[in-house]
């Protein structure tokens, strides 16, 4: 049985797409290169424009480059 408890949990509190790029350290065009996208789709994201429409290599690949979790990326994104 799996429990999903992010929304209660303090270090979720203050996940947003800006904050995960902030905690790896690379500025936005960094981050860009390494998931393959442009600087302006890393912009939207942050700014609440847009969010990921990824495949799940993508998404493995954001993992990775943000250093962070599945339920991470879900509560920064959404």
């Amino acid at each position: 049985a799996c429990q999903l408890q992010v929304v209660n949990d303090y270090r979720y509190s203050q996940l947003t797409p800006l904050s995960l790029r902030e905690l790896t350290g690379l500025t936005k065009a960094e981050l860009a290169a390494e998931l393959g996208l442009s600087v302006k789709t890393i912009n939207n994201w942050e700014l609440n424009r847009s969010q990921p429409k990824l495949v799940p290599s993508q998404l493995k690949q954001m993992m990775s480059v943000y250093q962070c979790t599945l339920d991470e990326l879900i509560v920064a994104f959404e």
